[in-house]
């Protein structure tokens, strides 16, 4: 089972002042590399300009914001976002972000 989730060894090439060589490692197939398409309908627009439209972005800004007054509950809702698998759990992962992002202040047009 584990091996169907494996493409195998990748190589690539790294820079540190200059090529210094390759480097091998395993990645996932493209399909599970990729959060799932989720997306937020109308998109999310929070403060800093930034849109939020599927769970990728919505980690992805997550895992950037500093100056939580909730660090925790962002956290929370970080590996909620992470870890959604099925629809169920995706639109959890989606309230949970917007709810967080709404007591952060951050949603704007609400």
């Amino acid at each position: 089972m584990l091996r169907g989730l494996l493409v195998g060894w990748r190589t690539q090439k790294t820079a540190v002042c200059g090529w210094i060589g390759a480097l091998e490692r395993w990645t996932l197939a493209p399909s599970l590399a990729n959060m799932t398409e989720f997306v937020f309908n109308p998109p999310l627009r929070l403060k800093r300009d930034v849109t939020v439209r599927t769970l990728d972005d919505a980690a992805d800004f997550t895992r950037k914001y500093v100056g939580s007054k909730l660090p925790l509950r962002r956290d929370g809702v970080l590996h909620g976002l992470e870890g959604a698998a099925g629809y169920e759990e995706e639109r959890n992962a989606a309230n949970d972000f917007q709810a967080w992002a709404e007591a952060e202040g951050l949603l704007l047009g609400r």
